[in-house]
């Protein structure tokens, strides 16, 4: 290693502290190559590396496959299937759209029991309506069609005022 020195007289716009710093360090750099001492390989025991012969691999026999025979199929699997079946349905059931289908669901279904339950009212009503019922007092098509209309209104409100 050479010995280049310049002397900090030189560098520009240096302090003593700094000047006293860069010589620590270099008293310092001086002193640990004096004390520092080569090693003695000649203690180190030589250690010979056994010859390894090369093996050669049994030689497989090809076969020749007919026309019509397949060769085998080799199913490779993924380490981590992508977008499984049941990570699908799991982010489905975490989504918006979820929930918003099952408060539908919950509507509709409070709403169809309860012309079922008030069916009698319901009656009444349509009498007043005509051509919905016959002359036995069922709904006819007429009556079913102005009963479906009615219901998918009132699901189509309350959608809007419950859900929003």
């Amino acid at each position: 290693m050479e010995n280049t020195t310049t002397p900090i007289d030189t560098l520009p716009n240096t302090s003593s502290k700094e000047e006293d710093l860069v010589n620590k360090i270099l008293s310092e750099l001086e002193e640990t190559e004096e004390t520092r001492e080569d090693p003695d390989i000649s203690d180190i025991p030589e250690v010979s590396s056994p010859v390894v012969e090369p093996s050669i691999p049994p030689t497989i026999p090809y076969t020749i496959l007919p026309e019509d025979a397949t060769p085998p199929t080799t199913i490779y699997h993924d380490e981590k299937p992508k977008d499984s079946i049941i990570q699908r349905a799991i982010s489905f059931v975490n989504s918006d759209t979820f929930v918003y289908h099952v408060k539908l669901t919950i509507i509709v279904v409070i709403l169809y029991m309860s012309i079922i339950m008030f069916s009698d009212k319901i009656m009444t009503v349509m009498s007043k309506i005509p051509l919905s019922l016959n002359e036995e007092g069922n709904l006819t098509h007429m009556g079913k069609l102005f009963q479906a209309i009615v219901f998918g209104i009132a699901v189509s409100v309350s959608n809007k005022i419950l859900i929003g």
